[in-house]
């Protein structure tokens, strides 16, 4: 996956209330996505639930 593409879906999570992004002023810049409770509810990749 390039960057780009990892960027652009990391947008679109976000945009989609899954992803909470969180980016601080340093230099270099720095972003963190944490998962919202809206993913943490959606099935796996496998269909399974996650644990809690």
């Amino acid at each position: 996956m390039t960057p780009t593409v990892l960027s652009q879906r990391l947008s679109e999570l976000a945009d989609a209330d899954s992803l909470e992004r969180r980016s601080d002023d340093e230099s270099p810049p720095h972003v963190e996505y944490e998962p919202t409770e809206t993913a943490t509810e959606l099935p796996r990749q496998d269909g399974r639930r996650p644990s809690a």
